[in-house]
């Protein structure tokens, strides 16, 4: 599992991080800057993200937006952080995209079940994408045999009917 951290406080990266590791995720990207991490995010893909609403360039609500309009993070889940006191950002957060919120102050338990659900969330997706494209292989691979039997069929269907006849 690949996670995406977003948010210009260095304080914040370095304890979700650690949150995210001990949650089981293994390889965490930080970033404080979100324009570098849509950047990285276009060359690496990642299972989750955690993206924070108040930052220099562009909110979190953008960052949302930028993100799901690109090739392969339509359904990649997205955690936006925020205050307590903004009800409407968490609204429009999840009108922008996002999959889930957390409220500031982090309460580490309830970060720890949110992030294991989503990991979980994105490991059955992915499992359910490898299935699909199997059972694509699978039917194409069906679809070949048939043709060919057909074709042989037709093939030993004309020569019986050569052999039949006379001119």
């Amino acid at each position: 599992m690949k996670l995406l951290l977003v948010d210009d406080n260095p304080s914040n990266l370095f304890m979700l991080g650690k949150l995210a590791q001990s949650s089981g995720i293994a390889d965490v990207q930080s970033f404080r800057d979100p324009l570098q991490a849509l950047d990285d995010a276009r060359r690496t893909r990642f299972d989750l993200i955690i993206v924070d609403y108040m930052m220099p360039g562009m909110d979190g609500l953008d960052f949302i937006r930028t993100l799901r309009a690109d090739p392969g993070y339509e359904d990649v889940p997205i955690v936006m952080v925020t205050t307590v006191d903004q009800r409407e950002v968490c609204y429009a957060a999840l009108e922008a995209g996002a999959t889930d919120f957390l409220t500031k102050p982090i309460d580490m338990a309830e970060v720890k079940a949110r992030l294991r659900n989503l990991i979980k969330l994105r490991d059955l997706q992915n499992k359910m994408r490898d299935r699909a494209s199997w059972l694509g292989e699978e039917v194409r691979r069906a679809t070949h045999e048939l043709a060919s039997l057909e074709e042989e069929i037709i093939i030993r269907l004309s020569r019986a009917a050569e052999y039949r006849d006379s001119d």
